[in-house]
Protein backbone atom coordinates (compact mmCIF):
# COMPACT_ATOMS: atom_id res chain seq x y z
CA UNK A 1 0.00 0.00 0.00
CA UNK A 2 2.95 2.50 -0.13
CA UNK A 3 4.17 3.16 -3.82
CA UNK A 4 7.71 4.32 -2.24
CA UNK A 5 8.41 0.44 -1.90
CA UNK A 6 8.58 0.22 -5.46
CA UNK A 7 11.44 2.81 -6.06
CA UNK A 8 13.18 1.37 -2.99
CA UNK A 9 12.62 -2.10 -4.65
CA UNK A 10 14.40 -1.02 -7.62
CA UNK A 11 17.14 0.56 -5.51
CA UNK A 12 17.80 -2.58 -3.22
CA UNK A 13 17.26 -4.59 -6.62
CA UNK A 14 20.05 -2.66 -8.23
CA UNK A 15 22.43 -2.96 -4.97
CA UNK A 16 22.23 -6.15 -4.60
CA UNK A 17 21.97 -7.88 -7.73
CA UNK A 18 18.53 -9.11 -7.70
CA UNK A 19 16.12 -9.78 -10.39
CA UNK A 20 12.85 -8.32 -10.34
CA UNK A 21 10.27 -11.30 -10.83
CA UNK A 22 7.33 -11.13 -13.16
CA UNK A 23 4.78 -10.99 -10.70
CA UNK A 24 6.78 -7.99 -9.49
CA UNK A 25 6.60 -6.38 -12.19
CA UNK A 26 2.87 -7.00 -13.19
CA UNK A 27 2.39 -5.64 -9.55
CA UNK A 28 4.42 -2.88 -10.05
CA UNK A 29 2.54 -1.58 -12.40
CA UNK A 30 -0.49 -1.79 -11.17
CA UNK A 31 0.51 -0.18 -8.49
CA UNK A 32 2.10 2.61 -10.66
CA UNK A 33 -1.30 5.32 -10.84
CA UNK A 34 -0.95 5.49 -7.12
CA UNK A 35 2.37 7.48 -6.92
CA UNK A 36 0.74 9.81 -8.25
CA UNK A 37 -0.66 10.11 -4.57
CA UNK A 38 3.22 10.47 -3.23
CA UNK A 39 3.89 13.61 -1.38
CA UNK A 40 6.93 15.09 -3.50
CA UNK A 41 9.12 15.21 0.12
CA UNK A 42 8.80 11.39 0.27
CA UNK A 43 9.69 11.51 -3.17
CA UNK A 44 12.31 13.87 -2.91
CA UNK A 45 13.51 11.80 0.18
CA UNK A 46 13.37 8.72 -2.22
CA UNK A 47 15.45 10.20 -5.01
CA UNK A 48 18.18 11.30 -2.06
CA UNK A 49 18.98 8.01 -1.21
CA UNK A 50 19.52 6.99 -4.80
CA UNK A 51 21.55 9.68 -5.30
CA UNK A 52 23.68 8.05 -2.67
CA UNK A 53 24.37 4.51 -3.95
CA UNK A 54 27.38 3.84 -6.34
CA UNK A 55 25.05 1.86 -8.48
CA UNK A 56 22.33 5.78 -8.76
CA UNK A 57 22.40 5.32 -12.80
CA UNK A 58 21.35 1.94 -13.17
CA UNK A 59 18.60 2.39 -10.26
CA UNK A 60 17.54 5.54 -12.50
CA UNK A 61 17.39 3.07 -15.97
CA UNK A 62 15.12 0.88 -14.26
CA UNK A 63 12.95 3.50 -12.94
CA UNK A 64 12.82 4.31 -16.72
CA UNK A 65 12.39 0.71 -18.05
CA UNK A 66 9.14 0.13 -15.20
CA UNK A 67 7.90 3.32 -16.42
CA UNK A 68 8.29 4.72 -12.86
CA UNK A 69 9.55 7.92 -13.47
CA UNK A 70 6.49 9.49 -15.78
CA UNK A 71 4.23 8.42 -13.35
CA UNK A 72 6.11 11.20 -10.84
CA UNK A 73 6.04 14.22 -13.52
CA UNK A 74 4.87 13.33 -17.05
CA UNK A 75 8.64 15.14 -18.19
CA UNK A 76 10.46 12.63 -16.25
CA UNK A 77 12.65 10.07 -18.42
CA UNK A 78 16.08 8.72 -17.77
CA UNK A 79 18.68 8.58 -20.93
CA UNK A 80 21.90 6.70 -20.44
CA UNK A 81 23.35 9.91 -22.01
CA UNK A 82 23.11 11.08 -18.67
CA UNK A 83 24.91 8.70 -16.68
CA UNK A 84 28.76 10.27 -17.01
CA UNK A 85 27.30 13.42 -16.18
CA UNK A 86 25.71 11.84 -13.15
CA UNK A 87 28.73 10.19 -12.45
CA UNK A 88 30.67 13.27 -12.24
CA UNK A 89 29.01 15.31 -10.04
CA UNK A 90 28.41 12.89 -7.90
CA UNK A 91 31.76 11.58 -7.36
CA UNK A 92 34.11 13.42 -9.56
CA UNK A 93 36.53 16.02 -8.29
CA UNK A 94 35.05 19.51 -8.76
CA UNK A 95 37.57 22.09 -9.34
CA UNK A 96 37.82 24.74 -6.28
CA UNK A 97 37.68 27.82 -8.75
CA UNK A 98 33.71 27.46 -9.33
CA UNK A 99 33.79 28.44 -5.67
CA UNK A 100 30.51 25.98 -5.59
CA UNK A 101 28.41 26.34 -1.94
CA UNK A 102 28.26 22.97 0.27
CA UNK A 103 24.53 23.01 0.14
CA UNK A 104 21.60 24.41 -2.28
CA UNK A 105 19.07 25.00 0.31
CA UNK A 106 18.77 22.34 2.18
CA UNK A 107 20.51 19.90 -0.30
CA UNK A 108 24.11 18.86 -0.17
CA UNK A 109 25.84 20.56 -3.19
CA UNK A 110 26.87 17.05 -4.53
CA UNK A 111 22.22 15.77 -4.52
CA UNK A 112 21.57 19.01 -6.07
CA UNK A 113 23.92 18.90 -8.98
CA UNK A 114 22.45 15.12 -8.88
CA UNK A 115 18.93 16.51 -9.61
CA UNK A 116 20.13 19.45 -11.69
CA UNK A 117 22.57 17.42 -14.31
CA UNK A 118 18.67 15.20 -14.91
CA UNK A 119 16.48 18.06 -14.95
CA UNK A 120 17.96 20.13 -17.07
CA UNK A 121 18.06 18.28 -20.18
CA UNK A 122 14.20 19.06 -20.10
CA UNK A 123 12.38 22.24 -21.47
CA UNK A 124 12.18 24.79 -18.72
CA UNK A 125 9.02 25.07 -17.79
CA UNK A 126 9.11 21.00 -17.47
CA UNK A 127 12.15 21.15 -15.42
CA UNK A 128 10.51 23.89 -13.01
CA UNK A 129 7.43 21.38 -13.20
CA UNK A 130 9.41 18.29 -12.01
CA UNK A 131 11.32 20.28 -9.25
CA UNK A 132 8.25 21.63 -7.73
CA UNK A 133 6.54 18.22 -7.95
CA UNK A 134 9.62 16.94 -5.90
CA UNK A 135 9.62 19.78 -4.13
CA UNK A 136 12.87 20.99 -4.84
CA UNK A 137 14.43 23.92 -2.66
CA UNK A 138 14.30 26.99 -4.05
CA UNK A 139 17.86 27.14 -4.81
CA UNK A 140 17.73 24.61 -7.08
CA UNK A 141 14.97 25.89 -9.18
CA UNK A 142 16.56 29.02 -9.85
CA UNK A 143 19.90 27.31 -10.89
CA UNK A 144 17.95 25.93 -13.32
CA UNK A 145 16.58 28.64 -14.73
CA UNK A 146 20.10 30.24 -14.56
CA UNK A 147 21.60 27.47 -16.70
CA UNK A 148 18.71 27.68 -19.05
CA UNK A 149 19.36 31.75 -19.29
CA UNK A 150 23.30 31.47 -19.30
CA UNK A 151 22.63 28.98 -22.64
CA UNK A 152 20.43 30.94 -23.93
CA UNK A 153 22.81 34.11 -23.98
CA UNK A 154 26.15 32.78 -23.44
CA UNK A 155 26.95 32.39 -27.67
CA UNK A 156 26.40 35.95 -28.37
CA UNK A 157 28.39 37.49 -24.84
CA UNK A 158 31.26 36.01 -26.74
CA UNK A 159 31.98 38.37 -28.66
CA UNK A 160 30.55 41.21 -26.53
CA UNK A 161 33.09 43.81 -23.93
CA UNK A 162 34.76 41.47 -21.16
CA UNK A 163 32.67 43.78 -18.64
CA UNK A 164 29.58 43.32 -20.39
CA UNK A 165 29.88 39.25 -20.21
CA UNK A 166 31.45 39.93 -16.55
CA UNK A 167 28.17 41.68 -15.91
CA UNK A 168 26.11 38.96 -16.81
CA UNK A 169 27.89 36.03 -15.49
CA UNK A 170 28.64 37.96 -11.72
CA UNK A 171 25.06 37.37 -11.35
CA UNK A 172 24.64 33.77 -11.62
CA UNK A 173 24.90 30.87 -9.13
CA UNK A 174 28.29 29.93 -9.12
CA UNK A 175 26.48 25.94 -9.45
CA UNK A 176 24.44 27.44 -12.96
CA UNK A 177 28.41 28.38 -14.38
CA UNK A 178 29.46 24.92 -13.33
CA UNK A 179 26.66 23.19 -14.96
CA UNK A 180 26.95 25.28 -18.45
CA UNK A 181 30.66 24.41 -18.46
CA UNK A 182 29.96 20.99 -17.56
CA UNK A 183 27.35 20.32 -20.85
CA UNK A 184 30.35 21.01 -23.18
CA UNK A 185 29.34 23.92 -24.61
CA UNK A 186 31.27 25.10 -27.79
CA UNK A 187 34.60 26.21 -28.01
CA UNK A 188 34.37 30.04 -27.46
CA UNK A 189 31.36 30.02 -24.51
CA UNK A 190 33.71 27.82 -22.83
CA UNK A 191 36.82 29.83 -23.37
CA UNK A 192 34.78 32.81 -22.02
CA UNK A 193 33.80 30.89 -18.79
CA UNK A 194 37.28 30.21 -18.05
CA UNK A 195 38.25 33.98 -18.68
CA UNK A 196 35.88 35.00 -16.13
CA UNK A 197 37.03 32.40 -13.58
CA UNK A 198 40.75 32.99 -13.94
CA UNK A 199 40.58 36.58 -14.74
CA UNK A 200 37.56 39.12 -14.98
CA UNK A 201 35.44 37.53 -11.56
CA UNK A 202 38.86 38.57 -9.49
CA UNK A 203 38.85 42.27 -11.12
CA UNK A 204 37.51 45.14 -9.10
CA UNK A 205 38.81 48.66 -8.60
CA UNK A 206 41.60 49.94 -6.00
CA UNK A 207 38.91 53.01 -4.78
CA UNK A 208 36.45 51.64 -2.30
CA UNK A 209 33.69 53.15 -0.23
CA UNK A 210 36.54 54.12 2.42
CA UNK A 211 37.77 56.19 -0.53
CA UNK A 212 34.56 58.01 -1.24
CA UNK A 213 33.67 58.55 1.67
CA UNK A 214 37.15 60.72 2.45
CA UNK A 215 36.64 62.24 -0.99
CA UNK A 216 33.29 63.57 0.76
CA UNK A 217 30.81 61.86 -1.22
CA UNK A 218 28.16 60.59 0.72
CA UNK A 219 27.12 57.17 0.83
CA UNK A 220 24.08 56.13 -0.86
CA UNK A 221 23.42 54.45 -4.27
CA UNK A 222 26.22 56.37 -6.36
CA UNK A 223 29.10 54.60 -4.72
CA UNK A 224 28.10 51.27 -6.26
CA UNK A 225 27.46 53.35 -9.61
CA UNK A 226 31.14 54.99 -8.95
CA UNK A 227 32.81 51.71 -8.27
CA UNK A 228 30.45 49.65 -10.73
CA UNK A 229 32.39 52.61 -13.52
CA UNK A 230 35.56 52.08 -12.56
CA UNK A 231 35.67 48.24 -12.55
CA UNK A 232 34.02 48.20 -15.90
CA UNK A 233 37.08 50.61 -17.25
CA UNK A 234 39.59 48.14 -15.62
CA UNK A 235 37.98 45.26 -17.35
CA UNK A 236 37.75 47.09 -20.87
CA UNK A 237 41.35 47.89 -20.59
CA UNK A 238 40.32 51.55 -20.42
CA UNK A 239 42.61 51.67 -17.35
CA UNK A 240 45.34 50.25 -16.49
CA UNK A 241 47.45 51.45 -14.10
CA UNK A 242 46.27 53.21 -10.08
CA UNK A 243 46.94 56.77 -11.77
CA UNK A 244 44.26 56.18 -14.34
CA UNK A 245 41.96 54.95 -11.94
CA UNK A 246 42.66 58.34 -10.16
CA UNK A 247 41.72 60.41 -13.23
CA UNK A 248 38.85 58.36 -14.37
CA UNK A 249 37.79 58.64 -10.63
CA UNK A 250 37.95 62.68 -10.76
CA UNK A 251 35.89 62.46 -14.12
CA UNK A 252 32.85 60.17 -13.04
CA UNK A 253 32.79 62.79 -9.55
CA UNK A 254 32.97 65.95 -11.82
CA UNK A 255 29.68 64.34 -13.91
CA UNK A 256 28.19 63.55 -10.25
CA UNK A 257 27.92 67.44 -8.63
CA UNK A 258 25.51 66.57 -6.30
CA UNK A 259 28.00 64.02 -4.47
CA UNK A 260 30.72 66.38 -4.14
Amino acid sequence: DDPTRMMRAVRFGQRFGFQIEERTRQLIAEARPMVRQVSGDRLRHEFILILSEERAQAMFSRLQELDLLSAIHPALNWDEQYNPLLEQVLRGEIEPQWNLPEKLGSLSLRHALGFLVWLVHFPLEDALGAAERLRLPSEVRDTLTAVKELQRSLPELTQARPSQAAGCLDGAPPAALYLVDLLKPDAQVRALLRQYLSKWRGVSPKADGNTLRAMGIAPGPQYRMILGELRKAWLDGEISSIEEENQRLQEIIQRLPETR
